[in-house]
């Protein structure tokens, strides 16, 4: 099956959450669940706000999007850095373009959709 949008994120918060003991990303789901946050995670997940986003986006465009987290201290992630130019993180990559997502999910969401909306020849 093939996506409309693939979006790569390069954050540190995708090595955080994917090395996790299984206990945690229980915890996590649970607090998510209950719409709960601990402050720990909270300052440590500056751009965790991201997984929400994502996760609403794919609810809303069913089979349209797919997302991939890339940890840019991995040897994938260094390699993308390198190769898009990025300095800051997060950051997202579509297609060959690279979008820094800000720090609003609104305006993140209105951009994907706009992606969406009008997509490249």
């Amino acid at each position: 099956m093939e996506h409309d949008l693939i979006l790569t994120i390069l954050s540190s918060s995708a090595g955080m959450i994917q090395s996790a003991p299984g206990g945690l990303g229980y915890l996590s789901e649970v607090f998510q669940a209950g719409n709960l946050r601990d402050r720990l995670t909270h300052e440590q997940l500056q751009d965790g706000w991201l997984f929400g986003s994502i996760n609403k986006l794919q609810r809303r465009y069913p089979k349209r999007i797919k997302a991939r987290w890339v940890d840019p201290h991995s040897l994938m992630g260094l390699y993308l850095a390198v190769r898009f130019r990025i300095r800051s993180f997060p950051a997202i990559i579509v297609g060959g373009r690279t979008f820094d997502p800000g720090s609003d999910p609104g305006d993140f969401e209105r951009l994907i959709t706009d992606l969406l909306s009008n997509p490249e020849p």
